[in-house]
């Protein structure tokens, strides 16, 4: 695991699973990288027997991360 672990404020944040996040340009950068042949070839097989992995794209909206004004 990477860093300190977060600050939660709320619940158990996923238990003890870590969480890494990869941050690409745009939805299609990302897709372009898990399907391109040397991800598929090279890398991801070198997470065999390593544990059980779950992958997500999430899109992120630069208007919900603005602060809103107050009042």
């Amino acid at each position: 695991m990477a860093g300190k672990s977060p600050e939660v404020l709320e619940g158990q944040m996923f238990g003890r699973t870590p969480i890494v996040v990869a941050r690409f340009p745009c939805m299609e950068a990302a897709r372009r990288f898990w399907y391109s042949e040397t991800y598929q070839k090279e890398i991801m097989p070198l997470r065999d027997g390593a544990g059980t992995f779950e992958v997500a794209i999430f899109e992120e909206r630069l208007d919900d991360m603005r602060p809103r004004p107050a009042g």
